[in-house]
């Protein structure tokens, strides 16, 4: 399995120039025929969000350039971090989530269940914590996902909860 990394420094806010970014990073992936291509956290609108999730036309703006990214996804599997809506009436407004596309389709969705609150870190304020882990297939094999400190803040958080849903890479 050939894997792209997109180590891109997205900008705060800035969702246009995010998303040119990332349809380049899609572009050269996939003409270096690679099969799988992984996006920064929350690497649409940028992050830390901060209080610019107040806004909602910022939001709306990452949904749409999500399902432009989805359209993208033809022949490849792209994780993409991203601000997710939540639909209950329940908790805070967004979730900090990464889609799992590929060949066109949303096939997976994963919520980060860590949300860090210190220094300049206030993801409480905004993000309902996620409480599933998400396993999915690339070229046969079993990939879990994570999101920064879902995977190294709590010793065997995360480990307890894949044990029971067997991965070949995280």
């Amino acid at each position: 399995m050939k894997i792209a990394i997109s180590q891109m420094n997205p900008r705060v806010g800035d969702v246009a120039c995010n998303l040119k970014v990332i349809l380049e990073a899609i572009k050269k992936a996939k003409a270096g025929h690679c099969q799988l291509l992984l996006f920064p956290e929350l690497a649409i609108v940028g992050y830390p969000p901060r209080d610019l999730l107040s806004y909602s036309h910022i939001v709306d703006e990452n949904l749409k350039a999500l399902e432009k990214i989805k359209v993208e996804s033809s022949g490849i599997t792209i994780l993409i971090g991203y601000v997710e809506k939540n639909r209950s009436n329940l908790g805070k407004p967004y979730f900090n989530s990464v889609a799992v596309f590929q060949n066109g389709n949303l096939i997976k969705n994963y919520r980060k269940w860590l949300l860090p609150y210190y220094d300049i870190f206030e993801e409480e304020r905004y993000f309902e914590p996620g409480n599933e882990t998400v396993v999915f297939q690339v070229m046969g094999k079993n990939i879990g996902l994570t999101i920064c400190e879902d995977l190294w803040n709590e010793p065997g958080f995360l480990p307890r909860d894949y044990a029971k849903k067997p991965i070949e890479a995280l």
